[in-house]
């Protein structure tokens, strides 16, 4: 998946592995959003799906259609685990303003 550039605001990005974190991802993502230190034009969620079996993709699709601010991003992790997943993410959150 090809991300669109950075926000110009954007401070931090957040990278997270998943495979198969359906009953953790919900209260992760929700601490994120609603979380206040950081204006939400200031960070993103890069949430690497590494080859997920169960529910987390949609449960976190849940979350990111209640908190609109949260500036949150779908990748698809190569299925070797987590320290690959999170390569993909930080290659990803490297992404060069165009």
């Amino acid at each position: 998946m090809t991300l669109s550039p950075p926000h110009p605001a954007l401070r931090a990005c957040v990278v997270m592995p998943a495979r198969n974190e359906e009953d953790l991802i919900v209260p992760s993502l929700r601490a994120l959003a609603t979380q206040i230190r950081v204006k939400p034009s200031e960070y993103e969620v890069l949430l690497v799906l590494d080859r997920c079996t169960d529910a987390t993709g949609e449960r976190a699709m849940a979350v990111a259609d209640t908190h609109p601010q949260l500036r949150l991003h779908f990748l698809d992790g190569p299925g070797l685990g987590s320290g690959h997943a999170r390569r993909v993410g930080m290659e990803s959150a490297g992404r060069q303003d165009s």
